[in-house]
């Protein structure tokens, strides 16, 4: 399902609370398996997020994806 902002300002407070609970629950258990250190699940998105950046690994499968079947670029640089 797709929405465009039109559609998401006029389901906001039906969308807003499920996302804010989901949100809520997920750093929840981020913050248990990290130990607490938030900072260290922060950086390993980071370079998760800098690894496999937009646009690098549009149109590929999760099979492609765990097959290594990717472009062997250079990752985005973690720091500006």
């Amino acid at each position: 399902m797709s929405f465009n902002e039109d559609a998401l300002k006029t389901h906001f407070g039906r969308i807003w609370p499920i996302h804010n609970d989901a949100f809520c629950e997920l750093m929840l258990v981020l913050r248990r398996q990290f130990g607490g250190d938030l900072d260290r699940m922060l950086v390993l998105a980071i370079i998760g997020s800098r690894t496999i950046s937009r646009g690098r690994i549009e149109g590929m499968s999760y099979d492609n994806f765990n097959a290594l079947e990717r472009p062997d670029d250079e990752p985005a640089p973690t720091s500006t």
